[in-house]
């Protein structure tokens, strides 16, 4: 695959100018120079082949070539929402939620959330979700939403999805199917877990348990499970 480049108006611009951090990358750490192709994508499944016109420090010009819209994505809505790690596990979260095909990520507000929480900016997320994408071949952007209360988000996912909360009372995995509905949920407790009372609140909307092993996993492992147990659940049913 050839270098990529995250452009939003690639898809529909035949010139298209980039700055910052991307015009960075491609002339100061990768070199490239007039006349290098390179490939871009605008974040809602378009692909181009572009050739670079110029290329300076702060500003790079290219011409789109060609363009085609190329699916990589799972086959179903699939939202993981969680209460987020600190530090440096959260984007290791971020990175293979967006590799593994998670349509929208939702960082939860729960009764154990730790202060990251509260203070999340949403644009250095979305940044690490572009970084994700261009390393993995992913043409859509993984949405990332603001931060959202418990309750609420169990509100938010439609009633039609199959709606699942990790909890050690829950049931196996394999005992679900996922293939029939449009998408799926998985909602993923901080460390610590969720307390009862949420998990109450819970199935009083309807949400099943799933269990994730007798093991205490952390919460971006728990995460990156569910994720990968539900992609290949939904391809062998």
């Amino acid at each position: 695959m050839s270098e990529r480049f995250y452009a939003p108006t690639s898809g529909h611009d035949d010139t298209v100018v980039l700055t910052g951090e991307e015009a960075h990358h491609l002339a100061r750490v990768r070199r490239f120079r007039s006349g290098d192709r390179v490939q871009l994508f605008d974040g809602a499944g378009i692909e181009c082949e572009a050739e670079v016109r110029t290329a300076r420090r702060d500003e790079v010009v290219l011409d789109v070539l060609s363009r085609q819209r190329v699916n990589r994505e799972l086959p179903f809505h699939l939202t993981l929402a969680c209460a987020p790690p600190k530090g440096d596990r959260l984007r290791w979260l971020i990175e293979k939620a967006t590799e593994l095909g998670v349509t929208r990520f939702v960082p939860i507000l729960t009764e154990r959330a730790n202060e990251q929480s509260h203070d999340l900016r949403r644009a250095k997320l979305s940044r690490w979700v572009v970084e994700a994408s261009k390393q993995c071949g992913r043409n859509m952007l993984m949405e990332v939403t603001g931060t959202v209360d418990f309750a609420s988000h169990l509100d938010l996912v439609p009633a039609d999805h199959v709606r699942l909360i990790a909890s050690p009372l829950g049931k196996a995995p394999t005992t679900i199917r996922v293939d029939q509905a449009p998408g799926v949920a998985i909602t993923i407790g901080p460390e610590g877990g969720f307390t009862a009372g949420e998990l109450e609140v819970a199935r009083q909307r309807c949400w099943s348990e799933v269990g994730l092993g007798s093991r205490i996993l952390r919460v971006e492992t728990a995460a990156v499970a569910a994720v990968a147990w539900l992609a290949a659940t939904w391809s062998a049913q």
